[in-house]
């Protein structure tokens, strides 16, 4: 479907963003987020050159590493989020 002319303005709009879904997220030790991992089920699996390796014992796509840092920035966090296939709210909680 093209988005060409004024018909399709409608059909062609994204949605609206809320402040919610973009709410920055915390700024988390490597200690803390090592302690979410573990209590959901992934296991160390060893060091890399600059961070730890974690992964899911049962689902071999679900691995993350955690860099070795005091403080993980957000981008950072958020790939972590990401890669461990879990919801930003069971991260931060």
């Amino acid at each position: 479907m093209k988005c060409w002319g004024p018909s399709r303005m409608q059909a062609c709009r994204r949605p609206v963003r809320t402040y919610e879904s973009m709410a920055r997220l915390p700024t988390l030790s490597r200690q803390q987020i090592e302690r979410v991992l573990r209590k959901n089920g992934f296991e160390h699996l060893r060091n890399a050159n600059h961070g730890h390796l974690w992964r899911h014992p049962k689902d071999a796509s679900r691995w993350t590493l955690v860099p070795d840092r005091a403080d993980v920035a957000c981008g950072t966090l958020r790939s972590i989020i990401r890669d461990s296939k879990k919801s930003r709210d069971q991260f931060t909680r």
